[in-house]
């Protein structure tokens, strides 16, 4: 980011392009990082990286402009794009019951008692089931095939992603793909 603000500057003081200027000044200030931080999955990673030092804000060791105004906009747009995340949520799966069964996807969740695990989930999985392949209308999912792959996939999470949370399961799945092990 600094290479790119140098650029802009460079072109500023050369061409005296005040647009370059502009830029060059706005890419080093703690409100244009956060919202790029924001719009992709790497807010936290944002947060991590800004340190604060003598009344100075600094992001991965560059100093940058943070005043209170900026924080302040980029926690609007934050808590904005929260409540619109939410509510999507909210609109799609109005039914608390089928939002609390996506729970089953959750290693975490799994009994460690082999008789509590075999029956874990059933009624969860004929919940999201049901609301993916609602009567009358083509199903999205073939429903007695992920009925039949919940057991060993149960057993896979188990034994191996126990200790995950979904975030991080899902970061493996992101990773190495679901093809070969998770149900269809």
């Amino acid at each position: 980011m600094r290479t790119v603000a140098e650029v802009f500057q460079q072109d500023a003081e050369l061409m005296h392009d005040t647009m370059a200027e502009t830029l060059a000044k706005a890419m080093l200030t703690y409100e244009f990082i956060a919202i790029n931080s924001l719009l992709r999955p790497k807010f936290q990673e944002f947060l991590a990286n800004i340190a604060e030092n003598n009344g100075e804000t600094y992001f991965k060791g560059e100093k940058i402009n943070a005043t209170r105004a900026m924080r302040q906009a980029v926690d609007g747009v934050r808590q904005r794009f929260l409540d619109t995340l939410i509510q999507n949520i909210e609109d799609r799966f109005p039914d608390i019951g089928l939002f609390s069964a996506f729970r089953i996807f959750d290693p975490r969740c799994l009994p460690r008692d082999n008789t509590e695990r075999a029956r874990f989930g059933r009624n969860e999985l004929r919940t999201i089931l049901d609301h993916l392949c609602p009567a009358g209308r083509e199903p999205n999912v073939d429903t007695d095939t992920c009925s039949t792959e919940w057991p060993p996939f149960k057993e896979l999470l188990h034994a191996n992603y126990s200790k995950n949370s979904f975030q991080e399961l899902e970061k493996i799945m992101a990773k190495h793909g679901t093809t070969c092990w998770l149900p269809t």
